[in-house]
């Protein structure tokens, strides 16, 4: 892995203290450091249904190869199943879900995006008997455990995919969230940017108290993209190009905190969703000439080990796609400093973890995995938080 030291948009991965009843500095104002780079994430998903939009369109003339050479265009990569760590009992219990992570990543021109961070996680997690899609937002640094070129550590998991990749990452949320997640997709701010360019820009509801601090890092935003950089000129409804779109979901020392930052995310997502939708099949021909450029000036730039044939058959009935439910997790939780670092603590990790069992996948009375179990007894240790601890919330009241 290479040195990260000199990224400035990065938190030193530092060894972590922490004891029971030990001083966390709670009261302690939160180091204020560079926002961090958030790249869309779901992007993928947008860029499949516009895709899969077109190819159904396309198919009344008998052209459905044009839809598999586009998703053929994408990075496939492969990842074996034994690296995920799917426990045998979730993988039972989960059999009726498909959870698809979702790999938004820090990266700035130059960077090795092995290396960098994924500053946003989404789960999708697609019901196989109604085809319901829900979406799960995970907060980057929630404190759990993660493998650290073979340690086993209780840290941000923002980190994972730094340490080894998407794999590292789905390990990471397997083991601590009883997941069975074996796909993913991955896009960087580049791939957003372009994206939404592409799209013609999207209707978004901007806040006056969103204004400053979307103007003060849109042109931080382009150093990389050497896009548009105008700035937010008034609140209200409007069309975001793709620095400001990219921004948008960058922030996040405004409102809530991260869990904002999630919900501006989902929002963008939803957006992007629905002008796909009203380009394919309210432009009709004109629509079908900017989804196969859209699907040109990204589709590549984006790395995924879902085959092409499974990606249309996935997304096949373009229109039954609707995000039923979206959240945020962990569902309660609280800031700590240790050793100088910020960490989002799950309050407590076992909790949390049957609460989006019971929310999300319908288990009333969710018993976790002995795994999880101690897992969470770790990160309550190292923390100092345990049942009991005041909390912030990020359940879908934060949506």
């Amino acid at each position: 892995m290479s040195d990260l030291s000199n990224n400035p948009d990065v938190t030193p991965m530092v060894e972590i203290g922490g004891a029971p009843g030990g001083n966390n500095n709670k009261k302690q104002k939160k180091k204020k450091s560079k926002a961090k780079i958030a790249a869309i994430i779901l992007v993928i998903i947008l860029a499949i249904l516009g895709v899969l939009a077109a190819a159904g369109y396309i198919l009344g003339n008998r052209t459905l190869d044009w839809a598999e050479e586009k998703l053929d265009s994408m990075d496939h990569v492969t990842l074996d199943d034994e690296d995920l760590e799917i426990d045998e009992q979730v993988a039972k219990d989960l059999k009726d879900y498909r959870n698809i992570l979702i790999l938004g990543i820090d990266k700035r021109k130059g960077e090795d995006i092995e290396s960098c961070r994924s500053d946003a996680m989404i789960i999708m997690s697609i019901k196989k008997s109604t085809g319901e899609v829900k979406m799960i937002s995970v907060v980057r640094d929630s404190f759990l455990q993660l493998d650290e070129v073979g340690e086993l550590r209780i840290d941000k998991l923002t980190h994972a995919h730094a340490y080894g990749g998407p794999v590292n990452t789905i390990r990471a949320i397997n083991r601590n969230l009883d997941l069975n997640i074996s796909e993913f997709v991955r896009v960087d701010w580049q791939t957003v940017a372009d994206f939404v360019d592409n799209l013609g820009g999207l209707e978004m509801t901007i806040h006056d108290y969103e204004i400053d601090e979307m103007n003060k890092y849109i042109k931080d935003t382009n150093k990389s993209l050497e896009g548009d950089p105008t700035p937010i000129k008034k609140a209200g409804k409007q069309t975001l190009n793709g620095i400001q779109a990219v921004t948008y979901c960058r922030i996040r020392k405004v409102g809530g905190g991260d869990s904002e930052r999630a919900s501006r995310i989902r929002k963008t997502i939803e957006a992007t969703i629905s002008k796909c939708k009203n380009i394919v099949f309210d432009e009709k021909a004109e629509g079908l000439k900017k989804i196969n450029a859209l699907c040109d000036n990204t589709l590549p730039e984006i790395t995924t080990n879902i085959p092409t044939k499974d990606l249309m058959e996935l997304f096949w009935d373009q229109k039954s796609i609707e995000i039923a439910d979206s959240v945020g997790w962990p569902y309660t939780w609280d800031g700590a400093q240790l050793s100088g670092i910020w960490y989002d603590v799950p309050i407590t990790l076992e909790s949390n973890v049957i609460d989006l069992h019971e929310d999300i996948f319908g288990q009333k009375g969710y018993d976790p995995t002995d795994r999880v179990k101690e897992i969470s007894e770790l990160v309550s240790y190292e923390s100092g938080y345990y049942e009991g601890q005041p909390v912030q919330y990020t359940n879908k009241d934060k949506k």
